[in-house]
């Protein structure tokens, strides 16, 4: 005897399916629909219905980008040789004065 075939999947299944591995790939809709032939409507509309953490706490966890935040200088001096000494506002005016002239005497 041969063993049974599997039962097809359902529609339901399927789209659960589909909402599964797009949470697992990180991709946007968009990217994963265009990838797998189906319109980005249609995974937002199942996505609402079989929402990822519904099914799999795993396809909701979180994915950690790593960033650097760029703090722009409030001030800056710069000397006629080109070097330049950025500084907050908050730095007092005694400390600046010591390393302009600090700075102005090399």
């Amino acid at each position: 005897m041969r063993p049974p075939k599997p039962s097809p999947a359902t529609p339901d299944e399927l789209c659960r399916r589909h909402v599964e591995a797009l949470a697992r790939s990180g991709q946007t809709v968009p990217t994963y629909a265009r990838e797998h032939g189906l319109k980005p409507d249609t995974l937002y509309r199942w996505r609402r219905r079989f929402p990822p953490s519904a099914q799999e706490p795993s396809a909701a966890t979180p994915r950690l980008v790593p960033i650097t935040v760029e703090v722009e200088p409030a001030c800056e001096v710069v000397f006629p040789d080109g070097r330049r000494l950025r500084f907050p506002l908050t730095l007092p005016a005694a400390t600046l004065r010591a390393w302009v002239g600090a700075l102005g005497a090399s």
